[in-house]
């Protein structure tokens, strides 16, 4: 379980970048941006689980579900 905060704990910041980028250079209405923190959370947790076993890949995605979750809160 602390390998999995740790893993959220980073997975947090560098998705909440991608998705600043993304809202200051696209033309994008607010109402996308949970769907695009969404996307983006899913993608970093699944891309960086990639080097885990395949066991651990849904305890993974649920963290990358998790963070994009924080995320819409924060905007």
């Amino acid at each position: 379980m602390e390998e999995v905060m740790t893993f959220a704990s980073i997975l947090c910041p560098i998705a909440l970048a991608l998705v600043q980028l993304v809202k200051k250079t696209a033309p994008i209405k607010n109402r996308y941006l949970p769907l695009i923190s969404l996307i983006v959370g899913l993608l970093l947790g699944l891309s960086l689980s990639l080097s885990r076993t395949l066991t651990q890949l849904y305890v993974y995605g649920r963290a990358a579900l998790q963070d994009s979750r924080e995320l819409d809160c924060s905007h």
